[in-house]
């Protein structure tokens, strides 16, 4: 029995998700889309009125109207519609109707109207989708910290996550979070790895809903990327940068271990011989870096949201060899330039 009404909760909230991913092409709520469905509203009264009237015509118009409803997201009929609509004014104004020149202004405006491009749909979620309803926490413990966004935030990854907001690690709270915390990680280790790095909106709806059609893995990663940014506390959603077809985190401004360590690689490498006093720093810096594992939590995170062979456990095995062979460049450069100082000194 209980299996029953399992089966029968997942096929309600199946046909829930279904109508609305209908819905979303069949009521637009882009500016294109609204203006031709207020052109069709404005035919089909039309076209009652003539039907009533006894004239055969107004069911023709009725059938233009239907048409221009059920296509107004798509692009060449709609041109077509509103083509004939304009070609039935010139034939009106042929027969002496000089009415018919306002039929030919309305159908050619809504004509050009109709060659604007279609618009994005991950740019206007419909009213009332599921791109508006937060995924709960899947502990029942955890809650969304609530931390002033001015905070500066301080990310270590090698040896254990801590991000410090202040006194406060809001890493256990990002970790609760599965499938969050799998997505935010990923980014993460993209942006460390390329500065200003991201991953596209397709390789992130394919790596959500594998084998699904494409509307099905657009609707899913619109809920969580709306939950990235509002579900977590607030210094980790405002990191995350959802653009139109690409998904980064923004670490300006952000203390990084793993940043700091690139950005000490980079000035090893330069050809200028530091100060004694600065190739103490230097050394204090690499030795403040710790060469443990990047994310260790990581591993866990993707098995427990079914991602262990995807995407982003490969970003981060990227990100693990590289910051391994990072700082065994830096502590190389950093003994060359201790020689170089010394024999200066000599």
């Amino acid at each position: 029995m209980s299996s029953l009404l399992a089966s029968y909760h997942r096929g309600q909230i199946w046909f829930r998700e279904l109508w609305l991913d209908q819905l979303r092409w069949l009521i637009p709520v882009d500016p294109r889309g609204i203006v031709l469905c207020c052109g069709s509203a404005v035919l089909l009264a039309m076209g009652l009125v003539i039907a009533i009237d006894g004239d055969s015509l107004g069911y023709l118009y009725l059938g233009g109207a239907l048409v221009g409803f059920l296509f107004a997201q798509t692009r060449m009929l709609p041109v077509f519609v509103w083509l004939v609509f304009a070609a039935g004014g010139l034939w009106a104004v042929s027969l002496g109707g000089p009415a018919g020149w306002v039929e030919v202004g309305y159908g050619i405006a809504l004509a050009a109207v109709s060659l604007t491009p279609v618009a994005d749909p991950d740019r206007y979620p419909p009213i009332g989708s599921p791109a508006f309803i937060p995924q709960p926490n899947l502990s029942r413990i955890s809650a969304a910290a609530e931390v002033s966004s001015s905070t500066p935030l301080l990310i270590t990854t090698l040896g254990r996550l801590r991000l410090l907001a202040g006194d406060q690690d809001l890493a256990p709270a990002l970790l609760d979070k599965r499938v969050l915390g799998y997505l935010w990680c990923w980014l993460l280790a993209v942006a460390i790895r390329t500065p200003r790095g991201s991953i596209s909106r397709s390789e992130l709806a394919a790596e959500l809903a594998p084998g699904s059609n494409r509307r099905t893995q657009l609707e899913r990663l619109r809920r969580q990327l709306w939950d990235l940014q509002h579900n977590l506390p607030r210094p980790l959603g405002a990191l995350v940068c959802a653009e139109r077809s690409l998904v980064r985190l923004d670490l300006e401004g952000c203390d990084c271990d793993l940043l700091r360590l690139r950005a000490l690689l980079q000035e090893l490498s330069s050809t200028a011989l530091p100060s004694a006093e600065r190739n103490v720093e230097l050394q204090a810096s690499l030795d403040a870096i710790s060469s443990e594992r990047f994310l260790p939590e990581f591993d866990d995170l993707a098995r427990s949201a079914q991602h262990s062979r995807g995407a982003g456990m490969q970003a981060v095995a990227d990100v693990r060899t590289w910051a391994m062979q990072t700082r065994m460049d830096a502590a190389r450069l950093l003994a060359r330039k201790s020689r170089q100082l010394t024999a200066a000194k000599e």
